[in-house]
């Protein structure tokens, strides 16, 4: 089929699809599921970039995003996988259903200024100078799933190979039968005794023997207490840490000296608040992350009155240096004054 515009080139094959898919259901702790559907979409977006005009008072926020062409709304994902070197062409795979344009070009400005206005609040859609408009296709396999005593849909993108949908799906906690098996399966090799160790045991494993009996049950010792721990609680490790500017918050609230410091936020246009931040994105992991998506949101009486979301791209493995995302938050004044920050990794 022939397209109207450019489309990514679908490079994942359903096969590989479904396998992403059941991997990060696996990694929700849902092993068993039930695959109800399949299917191969060409979704039109457009791409633009934007300012956000003040006024020459206060910063200029620039950004580029996509608007999903058929349901119109804003997606930051897109232009993640428009920056990897993919084949384009204006032909579609032959049996994909291909989404209809419900938001032409013609449209596409003002809907683009409306969706980033009312994202990040206080500003109106005149404030919001949309450019570079530009039309394309994105492959997604659209996967319906049975887990959870529901039905999810997934989308993976066919390009790069990205789940989307997967936070709607609740997290599944291993019971006790299920983290003492699979740690009592690792420890009948020594290849899994040597990894519970590496894991479990640390510095007590490196200071006897390899090998050797007392090894065997400190290992053993700390596995019991790993399995307690997958049973009663397990905290997360955060890669994300953010954090106001220290120019918008003022004195601790106990004698200038302790306690809280409150927000601060400065004067913009048009009767607008506003502060600044930045978000510290740090990659443990052993392979690097091609997005890290963070909320920011300013509460005011325990209600969301600004929020903003930040996407850290291609954050490298292990390093141990942060990424650095700088945010701004903005909203109309009120005359509220208890206002409170808080983010979140999406």
């Amino acid at each position: 089929m022939i397209l109207d515009a450019v489309a990514l080139e679908a490079k994942l094959t359903p096969e590989a699809a479904l396998s992403i898919v059941q991997k990060s259901l696996a990694q929700k702790g849902w092993k068993k599921h039930e695959v109800a559907d399949i299917k191969l979409v060409y979704t039109p977006f457009w791409t633009f970039s934007f300012d956000v005009v003040t006024g020459g008072q206060g910063p200029t926020p620039t950004g580029r995003t996509a608007l999903n062409a058929f349901s119109g709304e804003l997606n930051d994902l897109v232009p993640i996988i428009l920056d990897r070197p993919i084949k384009r062409s204006k032909t579609a795979q032959e049996g994909a259903e291909v989404e209809s344009t419900s938001v032409s070009q013609h449209e596409a400005k003002d809907t683009a200024a409306m969706k980033i206005a009312a994202h990040v609040g206080g500003i109106t859609k005149d404030m919001i100078a949309v450019s570079a408009l530009n039309k394309i296709y994105v492959p997604f396999y659209r996967v319906w799933v049975n887990v959870a005593d529901d039905t999810y849909k997934i989308e993976v993108d066919a390009a790069m190979g990205a789940p989307m949908g997967l936070d709607d799906i609740p997290t599944r906690q291993k019971g006790w039968d299920e983290a003492t098996s699979e740690t009592i399966d690792r420890m009948k090799s020594p290849k899994g005794w040597a990894e519970l160790g590496a894991k479990t045991a640390g510095v007590a494993v490196g200071a006897t023997k390899p090998g050797g009996e007392n090894t065997r049950y400190i290992i053993l010792g700390l596995v019991i207490l790993v399995l307690l721990w997958f049973v009663f609680g397990r905290g997360s490790a955060g890669d994300v840490s953010c954090k106001l500017d220290d120019s918008y918050l003022g004195s601790p609230s106990l004698f200038g000296m302790w306690g809280s410091r409150p927000i601060e936020p400065a004067y913009g246009i048009n009767n607008t608040l506003y502060v600044r931040g930045s978000c510290d994105i740090t990659n443990t992991g052993k392979e690097s992350l091609p997005a890290v998506i963070v909320s920011a949101a300013i509460k005011s009486g325990g209600i969301y009155i600004a929020r903003s979301t930040l996407v850290g791209r291609d954050i490298p493995a292990t390093t141990g240096v942060p990424s650095v995302k700088k945010f701004e938050l903005n909203w109309t004044n009120t005359g509220a004054t208890d206002f409170s920050f808080e983010y979140e990794k999406l």
